[in-house]
C-alpha cells in the first residue's frame, strides 16, 4: 500500500536507472516526467483523489491508495501526456473542438459524475480522450489502412456493417439462404421478407440510436458477429436462430457483411477507433517517461507503469 501523497515526504536522494527501455527517479516534488513536461506530487494526489471520485481507481482505505491504484494513474498519466506531445512532434494539434467534445462526453457519462470532479482531474480526463480521438481522426490513421482493416474482418475492424433477412421459422430461412446460395439478389429477397416493415429497405441495419448503418460489432448480440467472423464479405451466414424473451419463440435470420464501397463512410469512424490502440503503441513506441521510484518505474516495451524492482 502507498500512503497518501504529500509534498512534506522526505527528500529522496535522486536516482536514475536506466534498462531495457526503463527508467526510475526519485526527486520529492515530481511523481513523473515526460520529455520535460512533469507531473507534481500535489496535482499527482488530485489525480488519484479525482480518479478514485470517478471510479476509474479503487478508493483509498484509511488514507492510503493501493500501489496498483497508484501506479494506474501514472500510466494514464505517461500514456496522455507522451500522446499530446507525440501528435504534435508529428504536426497534430488537439484542438479546441476536440476538448469540447470531450467535456460533453465525459458530462454524459453519469457514472463518472464529471462536474463534480476538481479542476485538474477534469482538464486530465479531457485531455485524455480528447488526445485519443484526435489519433483516431488523425491521417496518422490512413483510409486504406481502414479498408484493408474492414476487408480482413471483424477481429481487425470490430465493426458491422449489414444487411438482414428476417424469417418466423427455419423452414422459409433455409429455403431464402439456398436462394442466395443459387445466386439471388439478397436486397430482394429482404424485402420479399420484410412483411411488417420492421427491417430496412434492402434489409439494411441502421442503428437505432446513431443512424448509422454501421455499428460496432461489440454493441450487438455476440452471436452475429459469431456468424459473420469467418464469412467474407458480401457472402451471406447461415440462417441463426434466436431465441425471445419468453425463452420458447424464435426468429431466424440470415445476416451479410456489406462490402466496404457501400459503406466506406459510416465504417471508417468505427474501423478508426477499432485501430486506435494500435496506432497509439506505434506512436509511442519511443516514449521515454520518468517516473519517481517510490511508486514504481516506466517500462516502454508494456506502456505501463510497473513496480520498482
Amino acid at each position: 500500500m502507498i500512503r497518501r501523497l504529500s509534498v512534506t515526504l522526505a527528500v529522496v536522494a535522486l536516482t536514475s536507472t536506466i534498462a531495457s527501455g526503463c527508467s526510475t527517479f526519485s526527486k520529492n516534488g515530481e511523481a513523473a516526467k515526460v520529455d520535460g513536461t512533469a507531473l507534481s506530487i500535489d496535482d499527482f494526489e488530485a489525480l488519484n483523489n479525482g480518479l478514485a471520485k470517478a471510479g476509474v481507481i479503487e478508493p483509498a482505505t484509511n488514507g492510503e491508495y493501493s500501489s496498483n491504484a497508484v501506479r494506474s494513474t501514472l500510466t494514464r498519466w505517461v500514456l496522455a501526456t507522451s500522446l499530446r506531445l507525440d501528435l504534435a512532434k508529428q504536426g497534430v494539434t488537439i484542438d479546441d473542438a476536440a476538448k469540447a467534445s470531450a467535456k460533453s462526453v465525459l458530462q454524459a457519462n453519469t457514472a463518472v459524475q464529471f462536474d463534480a470532479l476538481d479542476s485538474t482531474t477534469q482538464d486530465f480526463l479531457i485531455d485524455e480522450l480528447a488526445g485519443q480521438s484526435t489519433l483516431v481522426a488523425s491521417p496518422l490513421i490512413t483510409d486504406a489502412e481502414a479498408e484493408a482493416a474492414y476487408t480482413a474482418g471483424l477481429t481487425e475492424s470490430n465493426t458491422l456493417c449489414l444487411r438482414v433477412i428476417g424469417f418466423p421459422d427455419s423452414s422459409t430461412a433455409n429455403a431464402a439462404y439456398q436462394q442466395l446460395l443459387d445466386g439471388g439478389d439478397f436486397a430482394s429477397i429482404a424485402d420479399a421478407n420484410n412483411t411488417d416493415g420492421s427491417l430496412g429497405k434492402g434489409g439494411v441495419f441502421t442503428d437505432a440510436t446513431t443512424k448509422s448503418e454501421c455499428v460496432s460489432a461489440a454493441s450487438l448480440n455476440a452471436q452475429v458477429g459469431q456468424a459473420l467472423a469467418k464469412t467474407d464479405l458480401g457472402v451471406p451466414a447461415a440462417p441463426q436462430a434466436f431465441t425471445g424473451s419468453d425463452g420458447t419463440t424464435q426468429q431466424f435470420f440470415i445476416f451479410m457483411q456489406r462490402p466496404w464501397a457501400e459503406v466506406a463512410d459510416a465504417a471508417t469512424p468505427l474501423v478508426r477507433q477499432a485501430l486506435g490502440p494500435a496506432a497509439r503503441k506505434k506512436l509511442l513506441a519511443d516514449a521515454r517517461a520518468t517516473v519517481d521510484s517510490r511508486y514504481g518505474m516506466w517500462d516502454a516495451a508494456t506502456l505501463t507503469v510497473l513496480p520498482t524492482r
